[in-house]
């Protein structure tokens, strides 16, 4: 595929297998049970929420582990951790996290006679499939196209064409992404820990330092890592979905 690094370039039947589903053939663990015990790290991204709610929680308050430990706090790490792993995960085009799946063309008889358009292409659904980021294509040619309910309706070919997704990945996670985790969860966190008005200016404070300092930072490693592992900078053409 010319000018695009796919980092995971899987059809749709191996998605559930991919995002940590099921898979009749391999025996893979279920999705579901993966997120109910958490990832192998979610222990250490917990404390490291706690650690960034900061003043207001006692130094030692830490989680044991994110199954088996029965406190409170644990508990509010369980209850808001899934939720700060998907807000995480669409904040930016983590590499580990993204799949480009081809376009399969659609029955020209689906496109209605007032497009100017040969290929209907239904946009991918499916377990492990998180968000749909853009849609790349493998020509030099601009991509023109237009949405017609779940379908995209341009003139590319199936070789040219591909999805990019952002898949509910449940772990483990990269440096990067984890410490987006660890803010987004320490946002929720402050809450149940803090309260009142405490807890609103540290949740204004922590929305300002991740915007400002910890996604940048995470996303420039991402970057960083995905170049060494890939020796490519060549950009990867592409366009939003609206």
């Amino acid at each position: 595929m010319p000018g695009v690094i796919p980092v995971q370039s899987i059809p749709l039947g191996a998605l559930a297998a991919t995002a940590g589903g099921e898979d009749s053939g391999t025996g893979t663990q279920t999705i579901e049970v993966y997120l109910a015990v958490g990832p192998p790290n979610a222990t250490d991204l917990c404390n490291g929420a706690i650690d960034l709610v900061g003043a207001g929680v006692e130094a030692y308050d830490q989680i044991l582990d994110f199954v088996t430990d029965t406190s409170r706090l644990a508990d509010h790490c369980r209850r808001r951790f899934h939720r700060a792993r998907r807000r995480a995960l669409l904040k930016w085009p983590w590499p580990e996290a993204g799949a480009y799946l081809p376009g399969t063309a659609g029955d020209t008889d689906f496109i209605h006679p007032t497009y100017d358009f040969t290929y209907s292409y239904q946009i991918p659904v499916g377990a492990g499939l998180l968000a749909l980021r853009r849609i790349v294509n493998a020509s030099a040619r601009p991509l023109l196209y237009d949405r017609h309910g779940d379908h995209i309706l341009t003139n590319y070919l199936p070789s040219e064409f591909w999805w990019h997704f952002t898949l509910d990945l449940a772990g483990p996670f990269s440096e990067g992404l984890g410490r987006c985790i660890e803010y987004e969860l320490a946002i929720d966190l402050c809450g149940p820990l803090l309260r009142g008005e405490a807890a609103s200016k540290r949740r204004v404070e922590l929305h300002q330092e991740y915007r400002e300092i910890g996604l940048p930072d995470a996303a420039r490693q991402a970057q960083d890592e995905q170049y060494d592992q890939t020796n490519a900078a060549a950009p990867i053409p592409w366009i939003e979905i609206t």
